[in-house]
C-alpha cells in the first residue's frame, strides 16, 4: 500500500515561518528603521502647494 504525500503540513510549516521571523534580527530591525523614515519623508512632503498668479476670469453664459 503506497502512502500519500501529505500537501500542507501545518506543523512543519509553522516552525519554518518562526524560524524565519527569528532569523536575523539585526536585518529586520534595519529595514524596519528605513521603512519608518521613507514613511516619514513621504507623509511630510504630502503638503503641496500651488500658487498661480494673475490668471483672467471670464464669466460665459450666465445671467444678469
Amino acid at each position: 500500500m503506497e502512502t500519500r504525500k501529505k500537501i500542507w503540513d501545518f506543523p512543519s510549516i509553522a516552525r519554518q515561518v518562526m524560524a524565519g521571523l527569528v532569523a536575523d534580527p539585526l536585518a529586520k530591525v534595519i529595514c524596519l528603521i528605513l521603512a519608518v523614515m521613507l514613511w516619514m519623508y513621504i507623509v511630510g512632503a504630502a503638503e503641496v502647494h500651488y500658487e498661480f498668479g494673475e490668471v483672467p476670469v471670464e464669466y460665459v453664459n450666465v445671467a444678469p
